[in-house]
């Protein structure tokens, strides 16, 4: 019995020591050298239309084993912003032996804005009117991701559809990016009689830059005829409150008189930044 058991302490020994060398013998021809990535130090100055070719240039790759593998490079991730239109770019490769090689530069994004709010209408209402979904005429645009309406967002409100007055509505929005932009918009609500004439406007959000130059009579479209009475946009009146020399949030009111005592009121937010 004892004999038995040397004998099975014996093969035990022999059979972990022929696999532990085999284990040895398979690792030591094994490639564990990964590829290495090549990039200028530089950073990589990009445009807002950038695309998947621009963001690998001026990269090569190469493994001692498979050679040249520049057309393996993939990206890896990309960062958000660390400051405006900066970030930053992480590239993998791998060889035919799965060993990664990865390669980190900085990139920036030359003509870079950040995103802008859109309205699809005036935000006036009459009085009294069952309350309306304003987000629903909100969106945003941004220059790399495009159409963002859905990262919209109403933080907080003060409008009261049963009251006259002149209110706030409070939005932001994101890009891919982490850009996060805040604004306030103006919301009026008025008698029903302001609003028998409608006046259409070109656009109901503008992105004017500071210093530049702002004519609100461009913004007017037309106005509606009433009782089948056409109405010219000279007989439209315009109110202006934008400062171009100051950065913020203004409006422009455009009222309009018609036949039988009819009135047509509507606003244009300008943002200057």
């Amino acid at each position: 019995m004892r004999y038995l058991r040397v004998v099975i302490v014996i093969l035990f020994i022999l059979s972990a020591g022929v696999f532990g060398y085999s284990v040895y013998v398979k690792n030591a021809g094994k490639d564990t050298v990964p590829p290495v990535i090549s990039g200028s130090s530089e950073t990589l100055m990009l445009e807002s239309d950038y695309t998947e070719e621009n963001l690998l240039k001026e990269l090569t790759a190469s493994d001692k084993k498979d050679g040249d593998l520049t057309d393996k490079i993939m990206i890896g991730s990309v960062s958000r912003f660390h400051s405006i239109g900066k970030f930053k770019i992480t590239y993998v490769v791998f060889d035919s032996s799965n060993n990664p090689g990865t390669f980190t530069r900085e990139a920036e994004i030359t003509d870079y804005t950040s995103p802008v709010f859109t309205l699809s209408e005036s935000l006036v209402y009459a009085e009294g009117n069952s309350q309306k979904d304003i987000s629903s005429y909100i969106g945003a645009y941004d220059a790399i991701d495009g159409d963002i309406s859905s990262s919209v967002r109403i933080t907080d409100t003060s409008v009261n559809f049963k009251s006259s007055g002149d209110y706030k509505i409070y939005v932001e929005c994101s890009n891919s990016f982490g850009d996060t932009q805040q604004l306030s918009l103006p919301v009026h609500i008025v008698e029903s009689a302001d609003l028998r004439i409608k006046i259409n406007l070109s656009e109901n959000l503008v992105y004017v830059d500071k210093g530049s130059k702002f004519e609100p009579n461009k913004c007017l479209s037309s106005v509606e005829p009433v009782y089948g009475i056409e109405i010219g946009n000279d007989k439209v009146k315009i109110e202006s409150g934008v400062k171009t020399d100051t950065a913020g949030c203004y409006e422009v009111k455009y009222t309009v008189d018609g036949p039988s005592g009819t009135k047509g009121t509507a606003w244009l937010t300008v943002v200057v930044r």
